[in-house]
């Protein structure tokens, strides 16, 4: 062929966009390109790793590298791993009125989830199998937003408590998915490259460069870079240790 990859690659790329702006495919489809590695698998080209607890600063990390990304010719298909998810509805105590009312966080908490998920009121026999009661609203009652309003506490003193009274809600889009690295949180951006405007290498010292103080400004996340960076560090430290066995074998 006339043409290698990468060189493919790039006019089906400009294709697709031209064919997005002609509305022959949808705008909001997300359509991703890449080129099978021979040999061991790889990390992506560009991969970076934002570990910390808080997912609304990560994003806020994660958008500060996309926009950076864009910006740069020879880089494609940025991406990042964290899909939003189902509506949640979260729930804030407030802890002066709960300590009132006579309710803690778990009272809250437990009343809730009993609610809707229910809890195992007790185990009856049928034969030999055991049979778990469960008690809990019924199906249309907790298909509904509104039911949440019918919640009520039992407070230590044998009083119902509206949920309303101690608690506030809002409603906003969870995650489909969290994933995790050594039990912390984790969010990564990744993206491509195509060798020619800029290579992988080139890439990941722009990033080192540019976002030198990116842990100081946010000193409670971990920012660090993985993907093809994280292979040749690998490989580099066990090509040092390689030669020093073959200059002890010399």
């Amino acid at each position: 062929r006339e043409r290698n990859a990468e060189q493919i690659l790039t006019d089906l790329r400009v294709r697709v966009e031209k064919a997005k702006e002609n509305s022959l495919i949808n705008k909001n489809l997300n359509i991703k390109f890449e080129i099978e590695q021979e040999g061991m698998p790889v990390g992506k080209a560009i991969s970076i790793e934002i570990k910390g607890d808080n997912l609304d600063i990560s994003k806020e990390i994660a958008n500060k590298y996309i926009n950076y990304l864009s910006k740069i010719k020879g880089i494609s298909d940025i991406e990042l791993d964290l899909e939003e998810g189902k509506t949640e509805y979260r729930y804030r105590v407030n802890e002066a009125r709960a300590m009132k009312a006579g309710l803690s966080i778990a009272d809250v908490a437990t009343t809730i989830l009993t609610s809707f998920k229910g809890t195992v009121a007790t185990t009856i026999k049928k034969g030999d199998e055991e049979i778990d009661l469960r008690v809990r609203f019924q199906d249309k009652t907790r298909r509904t937003k509104n039911g949440l309003n019918d919640v009520v506490i039992a407070n230590k003193g044998g009083g119902l408590i509206p949920l309303y009274k101690v608690a506030s809600y809002k409603e906003q889009k969870g995650y489909a998915l969290i994933p995790r690295k050594n039990h912390t949180r984790i969010v990564k951006v990744n993206a491509n490259v195509d060798n020619i405007n800029i290579t992988s290498v080139e890439a990941n010292k722009l990033l080192i460069k540019d976002f030198t103080n990116i842990n100081k400004m946010y000193p409670e996340h971990n920012v660090s870079y993985a993907g093809e960076q994280e292979d040749s560090k690998e490989s580099m430290v066990s090509l040092a240790q390689l030669f020093l066995v073959a200059l002890c074998c010399i």
